[in-house]
């Protein structure tokens, strides 16, 4: 017995998907319940459209698009609305559950060269929607590459085809709300609004990159974007203001005219147009980010790693006391790096004409 796929989508507004996705998304397939009756179980196959349309460019998001079988779907597309349109059936007849892999929730770090901390979220059945446990993930590794003396680099990507799309909605705000945590210095800020990150972070960003992705990524210091990356802070579609950043940083990164541009109509961009606005800083072929992001980070490992540090420091307090305040700096940050083994070494190398082999200290 299959269940037949339904010629239309409810609730529908497929509309909606041409201005950005996820804005319909949290309405439709948040909780769904388990076992699922037969209703619930057409409830769930308008879930796997939703979930099809959701990964397809605006253009192509059609109620013909939610419904074309997997033999035509495009690469990458999902195939669950095949499955569950089968169905399984129970002993009894009645609708059995339906099977979907397990969502992996998890946050992967791995040392490169000795000295590059790689990070990668891991939660590809959900297209790495952030959860409170991988927020507290991420402060926590993050937290690990600042005050580790042998890290000088971090270097953050995304499992899967996606960064991510946002956060776990009713997990933040809804009533599963885990409740309101308190803001806490112990641990580095994801999102640059408490303790910074004081080392160098690349962050590599591909197809879906939402909300929370893109803040997130700002508050590091270099983006890296596969051609197929899509942008959208899409916040103020869904009654909320953009809370993780994305308004101090799109100013710093892409000027007024450019942040008020996209922020004030939530729309969705493609990684050309982030480029043009300075949001990122190279785009590569998809499957390529990563890699790129990793050469950049082993460039900066013929630098210094206190004199980047302090390069970081002086920038952000121009930007955030002020011209005249960086300068007043300076003078304290030059006895400082020149304080260093890494500045001797430095002068030796350059001396003997040789790479120099830094230590970070």
């Amino acid at each position: 017995m299959a269940y037949e796929v339904p010629g239309s989508l409810s609730p529908s507004k497929v509309a909606s998907f041409t201005d950005c996705a996820l804005a319909f998304r949290f309405s439709v397939i948040d909780r769904l319940p388990e076992p699922p009756s037969v209703a619930a179980t057409k409830g769930t196959l308008v879930h796997a459209a939703l979930e099809q349309l959701f990964v397809l460019p605006p253009a192509e998001r059609t109620p013909a698009g939610a419904l074309l079988p997997p033999s035509e779907q495009r690469p990458g597309v999902p195939v669950e609305l095949d499955t569950l349109a089968r169905g399984t059936l129970g002993p009894d007849g009645a609708p059995g559950h339906v099977h979907t892999a397990a969502a992996v929730n998890r946050l992967l770090t791995e040392v490169v060269d000795e000295h590059i901390l790689v990070l990668t979220v891991d939660r590809v059945a959900k297209r790495n929607a952030f959860t409170p446990k991988m927020m507290g993930e991420l402060a926590e590794a993050l937290t690990r590459l600042d005050e580790d003396p042998d890290l000088f680099v971090g270097v953050l990507t995304f499992a899967g085809d996606h960064t991510t799309a946002g956060l776990e909605m009713p997990l933040f705000f809804g009533a599963d709300a885990d409740g309101p945590r308190a803001a806490s210095d112990a641990t580095v800020d994801a999102f640059g609004l408490r303790r910074r990150l004081s080392k160098p972070l690349v962050t590599a960003v591909q197809g879906i990159t939402f909300t929370v992705g893109i803040e997130i990524a700002l508050a590091g210091d270099i983006v890296v974007a596969a051609s197929d990356a899509r942008f959208c802070q899409l916040e103020p579609k869904r009654g909320l203001a953009p809370l993780g950043g994305a308004t101090v940083r799109y100013v710093q990164r892409a000027g007024w005219g450019n942040a008020m541009y996209h922020l004030l109509r939530a729309d969705e961009f493609g990684a050309a147009e982030a480029y043009r606005i300075g949001l990122v800083q190279e785009v590569v072929e998809p499957g390529e980010q990563v890699e790129r992001a990793i050469a950049l980070a082993r460039d900066m490992l013929q630098c210094s790693p206190p004199a980047l540090a302090h390069t970081i420091a002086n920038a952000r307090l121009a930007l955030e006391e002020g011209e005249p305040a960086a300068i007043a700096a300076i003078p304290a940050m030059a006895a400082a790096v020149q304080a260093t083994e890494d500045f001797k070494e430095g002068i030796a190398s350059f001396a003997e004409r040789r790479p120099a082999q830094f230590k970070g200290r």
